[in-house]
């Protein structure tokens, strides 16, 4: 269906179906190590994942 989906509703290509699959496919991936991550932090004791957190935040852009 998304197969379809690409090809009908977007009139994307035949030759970029695969591309974009793949690039979905690292997105999932990307977004189960994020969870992990994620997880990982949690465990952390409080003083240890507010120090992670602050470092995070120091290194993204600021949000508008």
């Amino acid at each position: 269906r998304l197969v379809c989906d690409l090809r009908k509703e977007m009139s994307l290509p035949v030759d970029a179906v695969p591309v974009v699959l793949s690039l979905l496919d690292q997105i999932h991936g990307l977004r189960r190590e994020l969870r992990g991550l994620a997880e990982a932090v949690d465990e952390q004791p409080g003083e240890t994942r507010q120090a992670i957190i602050a470092a995070l935040k120091a290194r993204l852009p600021e949000r508008t």
